[in-house]
């Protein structure tokens, strides 16, 4: 998935398009193209042919990634437990470090809270919707997101959240949770979309 995801991005690099464009000519969700590129998500075979169409590909490179989405599918497949384990500790090692090297951190989010400003029961809420997911894996995945926090308070860092009315009304465990006071640092900066 990594490696169908990664050569998507390159090629819709190369064509100089933006994520957002790129869902926009070949008619698929934002989120969809990010998922794919970030190897969260493999696409459905028209999902790729109107990636691909709207890339501008030659056949030659259309057939490569067909047959790196056949691969894709055809690889055996993990349990629910173990993909959350598994994808959670790597995606999160890789976030953590991009969050801690970063000194501008600009999130965008428009069906959940971002996860640097969730609270620790959004996040366990969050995560404990995924099927099939055990208690102790949501514990540490809740645990690492927590920690993450704390780059918000560290000096000379710059944290913009954009958050969409959409993402503050997803909560579905009964009433939202409530901000946690302390979430914001002083230098962040919060944008109503």
């Amino acid at each position: 998935m990594r490696v169908l995801g990664a050569r998507l991005r390159a090629l819709r690099v190369d064509a100089g398009l933006t994520g957002a464009v790129l869902a926009q000519q070949a008619g698929v969700g934002q989120p969809t193209v990010s998922k794919v590129e970030n190897g969260r998500m493999v696409p459905r075979r028209d999902v790729l042919d109107r990636l691909s169409g709207a890339l501008g590909l030659d056949a030659s490179v259309v057939a490569e990634l067909r047959v790196t989405l056949a691969e894709v599918e055809s690889a055996p497949s993990v349990g629910a437990d173990e993909t959350l384990a598994g994808l959670s500790a790597s995606a999160d090692a890789v976030v953590d470090l991009a969050v801690r090297e970063a000194r501008l951190v600009r999130s965008f989010q428009c069906v959940v809270l971002p996860a640097m400003l969730q609270s620790a029961e959004y996040a366990r809420h969050v995560f404990a919707s995924t099927p099939g997911v055990e208690a102790a894996e949501v514990g540490k995945a809740v645990a690492a997101r927590v920690e993450r926090q704390s780059v918000l308070y560290e000096p000379g860092r710059e944290s913009v959240f954009v958050v969409t009315e959409g993402a503050l009304r997803t909560w579905t465990a009964g009433s939202p949770p409530k901000p946690r006071s302390s979430a914001p640092a002083p230098s962040s900066r919060f944008t109503r979309a």
